[in-house]
């Protein structure tokens, strides 16, 4: 099974993950950080950091993203160079989650066809 985090400013994070459960119930395989005034984008990348630790045995993890060259999206992009495991969306919308979750539970990879 594959892995998803949702990243992104303000309460992005969290605020697709509160509808993703109120929709299809939680997914064990979905972690978020919310970029905050509160953090730093070292904080925020240490928090990403610590969630991807829980997806050690996954075989590859989606990273979504709001918007293509801010911080969040950076940060997944860092973070990708050092585990090839990691995949980085930008643009994400609740479909996309959704839709990801579902091809997860039934091991359908996003890149194939």
């Amino acid at each position: 099974m594959n892995g998803v985090m949702i990243i992104g400013h303000g309460n992005f994070g969290s605020g697709l993950n509160s509808t993703l459960e109120l929709i299809a119930g939680k997914q064990d395989f979905v972690k978020y950080a919310d970029f905050t005034v509160e953090k730093s984008p070292e904080d925020f990348k240490n928090e990403i950091k610590h969630n991807l630790d829980s997806f050690k045995d996954k075989d590859k993890i989606y990273i979504f993203t709001d918007v293509a060259g801010g911080t969040p999206f950076k940060i997944g992009c860092e973070l990708k160079l050092e585990d090839e495991r990691l995949q980085v969306f930008y643009g994400t919308n609740m479909a996309m989650i959704i839709e990801t979750c579902m091809n997860c539970q039934f091991g359908i990879d996003l890149d194939n066809d």
